[in-house]
């Protein structure tokens, strides 16, 4: 859980590898009877978790943003109205392409649509995540959660924090170097196994 310390910015919450499993696993059985919003959300969701996008990037993303012959898409207003380019993974191409092969005819452009047809809003994605955090007790679960856990994961895996920046379209390394340091869970288990192994 996110603490702010006097003088300090708060820790970016992530996924640790069980909640992450628990929380994929809960992303393919809430939905609607139809399975078409089950589809819908996991694209959503690995935008979230697996290319970086905000929450309001997502919502925002219109079908010529899209190509994923390339497997890239453009994110045309970021944090600060910037505009980036960003590569997507062969399973996040899947997870997009799964959604646009039902998502139909519509009297919009914007990639991901509501039940009534409708853009689909951010509050839209945050009542969904209010389903999820019923669904798996993940403490703190929220959607930027996803994208702090895109973010960590990358360094985690040895990744440059510069390469990690630009993949997320952070423009200050110090948001990105936030990532570099332990979690208080990774942290307490560290000390808790000196303990079992003395």
């Amino acid at each position: 859980m996110q603490r702010i310390h006097s003088g300090t910015m708060a820790e970016p919450r992530w996924l640790n590898r069980n909640e992450k499993n628990c929380f994929l696993r809960a992303i393919e059985n809430i939905g609607d009877k139809k399975q078409n919003q089950k589809i819908r959300n996991k694209a959503i969701c690995y935008l979230m978790l697996k290319a970086g996008l905000r929450v309001s990037e997502v919502v925002s993303q219109r079908l010529d943003d899209i190509e994923l012959d390339k497997g890239l898409l453009t994110v045309q207003n970021g944090k600060g109205g910037k505009m980036r380019r960003v590569t997507i993974s062969k399973e996040v191409i899947k997870a997009i392409q799964d959604w646009l092969d039902v998502r139909g005819e519509q009297h919009t452009d914007a990639v991901f649509v509501s039940q009534k047809r409708t853009p689909l809003t951010v509050q839209g994605v945050e009542d969904f995540f209010k389903k999820l955090r019923d669904e798996t007790n993940i403490e703190g679960l929220t959607p930027h959660v996803l994208r702090h856990s895109f973010c960590h994961d990358l360094i985690e895996k040895g990744y440059p924090i510069s390469l990690v920046a630009d993949l997320a379209g952070h423009s200050d390394l110090n948001t990105t170097r936030l990532y570099t340091k332990s979690s208080e869970e990774e942290r307490r288990n560290a000390v808790e196994a000196l303990s079992a192994s003395s």
